[in-house]
Formats: C-alpha cells, structure tokens, sequence
C-alpha cells in the first residue's frame, strides 16, 4: 500500500471558521480527507501501540 497526501485545501466549517484538509490518497486514488487534529490523534495512537517486531531483512 502507498499512502501520500499529495495536496491540501481550505474549508468552511459549520460555525463559519476555516481549517485545512489533507487529502489522503491511498494506491493513487482519494480516500478520505481529514483535519490536522485528526491525524495528530492517529499520531498518538501510533506512538503508544505495540507493534509486532518485523523480520530484518539481511543482504545476501
């Protein structure tokens, strides 16, 4: 899987005041668009969780 977020754009929001969307595209195609707080939350979460220890990876 390739994830980028290759732009971003100024929205509205309900109360009238601005933010920036990232557009995150997944494999070439959009799939979701989000505000800066949610991906600092995903940050966090990232940084907490316990992820399983890859193999390393040896030269031959």
């Amino acid at each position: 899987m390739h994830f980028s977020i290759p732009e971003t754009e100024v929205r509205s929001g309900d109360n009238g005041s601005t933010y920036v969307a990232y557009n995150i595209h997944v494999n070439g195609v959009l799939h979701c668009r989000v505000r800066y707080s949610q991906l600092l939350g995903l940050h966090e979460q990232a940084a907490v969780a316990r992820c399983p220890v890859l193999p390393f990876s040896y030269c031959l």
